[in-house]
């Protein structure tokens, strides 16, 4: 085997420093490599004619502790991953973190076979926050675990953002996929889209969840048939379903009214046939609905006769 460097010392094999002052030496006990720079401490690269070509910077720890780790003291970035397609001047790389780089490969990769591939954890700030132009933001798999596990204190413990693709994305073969945790909050939130409905409105593959706020009222949705925004199925999972924004009276017809009778079916017990056509059976059913709520009996579902009915339990 044959070594670069293989320096052995009482507090740092390697001691590197970048600067106009010397400055003091490692003041960390048990540290392989330290490193002091006015921008980057230790700067590592795989170059073109390198063997294995596999990172520019490796951790190892044989003993079931961590690989790599990265502290910071005034707010900034502890770990910064990037993955660009050229490095002309490796210090510009880094000067308006966080940015999403110019490359096609992984930021930050970590992977485990019995602990944690990469784990973040913050006070008051982000555990981990990934972002990606048309990717996957931060991507977890694991084969027994926990593909994705975030916690802190205060504020977010998983953080993704991405231009088109997964801002996160958990995947494991025998446990979770992901895991949400909050002791004082909610373990998840979805910030709403200003909407009252997303029918007809926005596309959808299936299997996702959509949270819409409109006049301060929030609703859930969920997408069981996928489609563009014409012909993909929204059911709304949580919330009063929006009144259509015009009063539905006799001979109407279409989706509305199927959704009337049917509602009609299960809180007020009717035997509609749902055929979504607004006939003197129908409207009988709406005027008796209208005398058990102690509204006017006009036989017309009007905004009130539409939230009273949707309202119900």
């Amino acid at each position: 085997m044959v070594y670069g460097v293989n320096v052995a010392g009482d507090r740092a094999g390697v001691v590197g420093r970048c600067g106009s002052e010397a400055g003091p030496e490692s003041d960390v006990e048990g540290v392989g490599a330290y490193g002091s720079g006015n921008t980057i401490g230790v700067f590592g690269q795989t170059v073109s004619g390198g063997i294995a070509r596999v990172a520019g910077v490796y951790g190892q720890d044989n003993q079931g502790k961590t690989g790599v780790l990265g502290t910071v003291m005034r707010g900034g970035t502890a770990v910064a991953g990037i993955n660009v397609s050229s490095l002309g001047n490796p210090l510009a790389t880094f000067d308006n973190l966080p940015n999403p780089g110019s490359g096609s490969g992984t930021g930050v990769y970590g992977t485990s076979g019995s602990g944690t591939g990469v784990h973040g954890t913050s006070n008051s700030g982000f555990g981990v926050h990934g972002m990606s132009v048309n990717s996957t933001a931060i991507l977890g798999h694991s084969q027994g675990g926990i593909g994705s596990h975030g916690a802190s204190e205060r504020s977010t413990g998983v953080f993704g953002t991405s231009e088109s693709g997964f801002g996160v994305h958990g995947n494991s073969n025998r446990g979770p996929g992901g895991v949400f945790e909050s002791g004082a909050n909610a373990q998840l939130r979805l910030l709403p889209r200003e909407m009252a409905t997303p029918e007809g409105r926005v596309a959808g593959a299936g299997g996702e969840l959509l949270a819409t706020v409109a006049g301060g009222d929030c609703r859930l949705w969920f997408c069981t048939r996928a489609g563009d925004p014409s012909s993909a199925s929204w059911d709304l999972v949580a919330g009063t379903r929006p009144f259509p924004g015009a009063p539905i009276v006799e001979n109407a017809t279409g989706i509305d009214v199927k959704r009337i009778q049917m509602r009609l079916n299960m809180v007020f017990g009717t035997d509609l046939n749902g055929d979504g056509e607004f006939g003197p059976i129908t409207k009988e059913a709406v005027s008796a609905f209208q005398e058990r709520e102690g509204i006017a009996q006009t036989g017309v579902v009007d905004a009130g006769t539409w939230d009273g009915l949707f309202a119900l339990t």
